[in-house]
């Protein structure tokens, strides 16, 4: 338990495991949809797919996560907010190897499985960061529970934007490198692996 009387920063809380890696978390599961933003037009260009149905496609991941989202708040109590992260994280490379085949219809339910898969770690993984900070410090001043929820939400965003920023690099060089197929079984192995790391090191204890 941190007894410390000074408030903690960001880099304090990142000293941690049970931070950096749900951080580390959310980076991967941005990363799922980053990474094809890219290149996937060209792609769906390749498949003869019409300039008119291509916006289309990239609307289904938001048109499925509208509602996915929401429905998070009818999430039953009994279930570990930590196990249902692990199980969106380690599901989310079944959407991502979906995008990269040469089949439309399987490229379409890829497109719709990244608005449905990764939900839960955007909409929990914050929550479950605040709530284990808050366990480690164990702090009944308001004051101090403001704080060390708005560091623990500054952490989560950053490394989500930190999972775009990535995304946006490795995407067209993997691509440019070993072609989309090869770059999503790459990507979602990835996201694999961190879903694994997240389970074993970043369940907070759980």
């Amino acid at each position: 338990m941190e007894q410390s009387r000074r408030k903690p920063t960001s880099f304090t809380l990142l000293k941690s495991a049970k931070i950096t890696i749900p951080a580390m978390t959310i980076l991967y599961a941005n990363l799922a949809w980053t990474f094809m933003e890219p290149i996937l037009a060209k792609r769906l260009d390749d498949m003869q797919v019409k300039e008119s149905w291509i916006g289309v496609v990239f609307a289904l991941t938001n048109v499925i996560y509208i509602p996915t989202a929401f429905l998070m708040q009818y999430l039953p109590k009994r279930f570990d907010r930590h196990f249902v992260v692990f199980l969106s994280i380690a599901t989310t490379p079944i959407a991502v190897l979906l995008v990269g085949s040469n089949h439309l219809p399987l490229l379409i339910l890829g497109m719709i499985s990244i608005g449905f898969f990764p939900t839960p770690v955007w909409i929990l993984l914050l929550p479950v960061m605040q709530d284990d900070v808050l366990r480690m410090y164990q702090k009944e001043d308001p004051g101090w529970k403001r704080s060390l929820n708005d560091v623990t939400a500054g952490i989560y965003n950053s490394f989500m934007v930190l999972g775009q920023v990535v995304g946006y690099v490795i995407g067209p060089q993997l691509n440019g490198s070993v072609g989309f197929e090869v770059t999503t079984r790459v990507v979602g192995l990835m996201i694999f692996i961190q879903s694994l790391v997240f389970y074993f090191c970043g369940m907070g204890g759980k």
